[in-house]
C-alpha cells in the first residue's frame, strides 16, 4: 500500500514536471550548507543522458530525495548515477529509471532567487568525490556480477559480508580519511 502511494505521488510530481516548471519545497539537510531545509527548488525534466557531474537532481528512492551527482557511468544500456548529499559522507547509486528532474533554480525562504554560484558547482569536484564515485562503481559492479541470480548458501554469506563492509565499514573508513587529511564534507 505504501509503495503505491509512494509511486503515485511520484507520478503525479512527474506529470506536473513535464506539464510545466514545478517548485519543490527541499527538507532536511542531506544538502546543507548548499541547499537548505525550506527553500523551494525550480525542476525541469530532463533525459538521463543530459545529466553531468555536479547537477542536483531529483530521484525517487524509499522517498524522494535531492542530491548532487558525483558520477555517472552506463551499464547494461542503462545510465547509472552516484549521488551524495554536500553534507554527507556517504553517497549511493540509482538508476535512470529513479530519476525525476534536474534542479535549475533555488529559492530561499523569503522567496528569492539564491545565486546559481552557490548551489550549482561547475568546477571540478574535489579528489576525495572522484575518488567515492569510483569506490562506489567498483562496489556496485562486484555486486552485480557477483551476486546476480545466485540463491546458494555461500552466495548468501558473501553478500551479507559484502553489506557489512559497505554499510559499516566503508563509512567509517571515509571519515576516517576525511578527519586524517582534514577535508571538508562538500
Amino acid at each position: 500500500m505504501l509503495k503505491n502511494t509512494i509511486n503515485s505521488h511520484i507520478y503525479r510530481l512527474y506529470l506536473d514536471i513535464k506539464s510545466s516548471n514545478l517548485l519543490f519545497t527541499l527538507l532536511g539537510n542531506s544538502m546543507y550548507p548548499t541547499l537548505k531545509s525550506g527553500w523551494k527548488a525550480k525542476l525541469k525534466s530532463i533525459n538521463p543522458e543530459e545529466i553531468k557531474e555536479g547537477d542536483i537532481v531529483i530521484f525517487s528512492a524509499k522517498k524522494i530525495v535531492c542530491h548532487r551527482i558525483i558520477g555517472k557511468f552506463r551499464w547494461n544500456k542503462k545510465y547509472y548515477f552516484i549521488h551524495k548529499g554536500d553534507n554527507q559522507y556517504m553517497g549511493a547509486v540509482f538508476k535512470e529509471d529513479m530519476l525525476i528532474a534536474k534542479v535549475v533554480e533555488v529559492y530561499d525562504e523569503n522567496n528569492k532567487m539564491v545565486d546559481k554560484e552557490r548551489w550549482q558547482r561547475r568546477t571540478l569536484l574535489p579528489l576525495s568525490n572522484k575518488l567515492l564515485s569510483y569506490t562506489y562503481l567498483l562496489l556496485f559492479l562486484t555486486k552485480r556480477v557477483l551476486f546476480k541470480n545466485k540463491q546458494n548458501k555461500l552466495s548468501r554469506w558473501i553478500r551479507k559480508q559484502f553489506w557489512c563492509v559497505y554499510n559499516f565499514i566503508f563509512p567509517v573508513a571515509i571519515k576516517s580519511i576525511y578527519k586524517f587529511f582534514k577535508l571538508k564534507r562538500d
